[in-house]
């Protein structure tokens, strides 16, 4: 008689305690063990601690909690690394991380938040789940927010909202250094700075208040008011003169007040950082509070072939900010304006028999008109907005801009056609063609551009880019999407979209793909001369603009992914992603999967890009290689890294894999 280990899990719906089956690896942290434990402590909670033992870096314990109430559930987690022993120079060796979210809702109210927080901006790439997670992550939300609704008409709210950006101070400590040593001239400091992402501006709070009433002679009411307070940790503190703003020319950030000429001495110039004409407009960050008002009365009038919705109503935005600059020097800016919508439509139907099937074929012309000119809004600062990408259903809206600080300025008309194909029996849609355009009848000065050859051109041009959107159900397996939008002007693409999908309902799924996004080519600037092998101005604050390189910015990507099952139990995973503007692979995927009743394992080989300085120069973003194992009993979820969850962000429909589009 000798012992044995043995296993012990549920065949039901039961949960139990006990131990879940270690994970363990070698990589880059040396040998990588984790041995996760699971407490059934109630039927609404549960929690799972998981102690990870690296050899290179020591030991980390992470707790994973959930629960659920009457009204709310949520979940809770926290990772922590004391003392690591790899952490290196300008990161703190006690790492950590923590996630808490939570969603509630009741008769008369709704919760949410989410909020997420990391000891350093390295946390994922050294310590995410092995490779899986997060190692591309460049901001973390801390969100919460409280929703009361008294009654039918009305939504009153209260919402905090912060985000953690993370820029890799090693990168910057490692530049200093060679800066200091002449390895590196002073302004490529500048360059990498360019190139981190901003942190936008904490909102403490928000508050707004909503209401909507349909009135008994069919107008619609809305009403909605917001008053928000902005606050930024690079806010500044005094009155910025002209010199003080030169300092922060080559620091990125949006506002519609641009000029390219020297608002002081009148004359052009070229930025040696860009290679493009001198921004010249609002770079510092502010603080400040922003009240909006928008109230409107529609009427929408709707028959079985037609449409016609007018509305009316008025705008309101007004700011105080806490300080006021050379670009800025209106402390209580304020906009107001009226506007008009005028949106209409009619619907042809018609019996049509194309390739031996009954189809209704639809013709579905739509015109839409808006009109607001809420004057010159030179001195609002730009707190939070953003354009708006075009589609085809963006034509026939009556704002083009994300955020409350501007009121839209257009005379806009759009036009477009759409044709449907339904099922007669069911009513679905099999087929639709659409193709629209917007034509400006006069200038728009509000335009969110940093270049000002890009943003003159928004603002005179006559009319939008040419959309055309398609979408084709082609069978119960097959399907077709495609959007294309089309710049007469300079007779090129400004974005394009193609992407077709099988699934069988039996595990069999492809999917394939093609996108282009056009984008300005960026200068970067010749750390050296070219014919000496010297260190450019080494210690002043510009490059030289005549030695550089145009980086094209342009996105130009391939996918193609699927899961190919060999019998009932094994199956062949795989995706590649191809980056044809810089000539490499951003992802590629390669696995086997094999399922039976009580357990799942999966075994994937990955290569993907990494980009954990947070830079756009590829040149400094590195590849990364790994193979994931994963156990999973399904009685008892996941089981070591989760590799699933990694398939379901690559390979669209993965996890509707076993699912028809009936």
């Amino acid at each position: 008689v000798f012992y044995t280990p043995y296993l012990q899990f549920p065949i039901g719906d039961q949960r139990m305690s006990g131990f879940l089956v270690p994970s363990f690896g070698f990589g880059k942290n040396g040998l990588d063990l984790s041995t996760p434990y699971y407490f059934n402590l109630a039927p609404n909670y549960d929690l799972i601690l998981t102690p990870r033992f690296m050899s290179d870096r020591g030991l980390m314990l992470t707790a994973n909690g959930r629960y659920m109430t009457e009204h709310t559930q949520g979940s809770a987690l926290v990772s922590i690394l004391p003392g690591d022993q790899d952490a290196g120079r300008s990161i703190d060796s006690d790492r950590w991380f923590l996630n808490f979210k939570q969603n509630g809702a009741d008769k008369h109210w709704e919760s949410m938040v989410d909020y997420s927080s990391v000891s350093d901006s390295q946390y994922f790439h050294d310590l995410g789940s092995s490779g899986i997670h997060g190692t591309n992550t460049a901001q973390l939300r801390q969100q919460a927010q409280f929703d009361f609704l008294p009654d039918d008409h009305w939504r009153l709210g209260i919402m905090a909202k912060d985000f953690q950006t993370l820029n890799d101070s090693r990168l910057f400590d490692d530049v200093d250094y060679a800066i200091r040593f002449n390895k590196l001239p002073a302004w490529y400091r500048t360059v990498l700075q360019n190139d981190q992402l901003i942190e936008p501006h904490e909102v403490l709070p928000s508050l707004f208040a909503d209401g909507n009433y349909n009135l008994d002679n069919g107008l619609v009411a809305n009403l909605h008011h917001s008053f928000t307070r902005f606050d930024h940790k690079d806010a500044i503190s005094r009155y910025y003169t002209p010199a003080d703003e030169a300092f922060l020319q080559n620091q990125l950030f949006f506002n519609t007040n641009i000029s390219d000429v020297n608002p002081v001495t009148h004359l052009t110039a070229i930025d040696p950082f860009t290679r493009q004409q001198q921004y010249w407009g609002e770079r510092a960050f502010i603080a400040g509070s922003r009240m909006n008002l928008d109230y409107n009365l529609a009427l929408p009038l709707r028959s079985d072939g037609a449409f016609f919705t007018p509305k009316i109503g008025v705008r309101h935005v007004s700011q105080s900010l806490d300080q006021t600059t050379f670009f800025t020097p209106n402390g209580n800016p304020s906009a107001s304006a009226a506007y008009v919508s005028l949106d209409s439509g009619l619907i042809f139907e018609r019996n049509t028999r194309l390739f031996g099937n009954d189809y209704t074929q639809t013709l579905e012309p739509r015109l839409f008109y808006y009109y607001s000119n809420p004057g010159s809004q030179k001195d609002i600062y730009n707190f939070d907005s953003n354009a708006l990408s075009m589609s085809y259903s963006q034509l026939f809206r009556d704002y083009r801009l994300a955020g409350e600080d501007y009121i839209d300025d257009s005379n806009q008309l759009s036009f477009g056609v759409s044709s449907r194909l339904l099922s007669p029996s069911t009513g679905r849609e099999l087929l639709r063609l659409g193709i629209g355009q917007a034509f400006y009848l006069a200038k728009r000065d509000v335009v969110l551009e940093d270049n000002p050859e890009k943003a003159q051109y928004e603002r005179n041009r006559s009319r939008s880019a040419l959309v055309f959107d398609a979408a084709a159900r082609l069978s119960s397996k097959w399907d077709v999407r495609t959007e294309t939008l089309w710049n007469e002007d300079t007779a090129s693409r400004e974005r394009q979209s193609v992407a077709l999908r099988y699934r069988d309902g039996e595990g069999m799924m492809f999917n394939t793909g093609y996108q282009y996004i056009e984008r300005e080519n960026e200068w970067q600037p010749a750390i050296t001369n070219p014919y000496t092998g010297n260190l450019i101005n080494p210690s002043g604050f510009a490059p030289d603009p005549n030695f550089g390189t145009n980086i094209d910015r342009t996105v130009q990507q391939f996918y193609v992914s699927g899961a190919y099952p060999l019998n009932n139990q094994w199956s062949l995973i795989g995706h590649w992603n191809r980056d044809a503007t810089n000539s490499r692979n951003l992802e590629t995927i390669a696995g086997v999967e094999y399922d039976s009743c009580c357990w799942t394992v999966r075994v994937v080989a990955r290569q993907w890009v990494v980009n954990q300085h947070f830079v756009s120069d590829t040149s400094m973003q590195n590849t990364d290689n790994g193979i994931f194992l994963q156990v999973q009993f399904k009685s008892l979820g996941n089981v070591g890294d989760s590799v699933d969850s990694m398939l379901s962000n690559s390979i669209f429909g993965y996890d509707d894999r076993y699912k028809t589009n009936d």
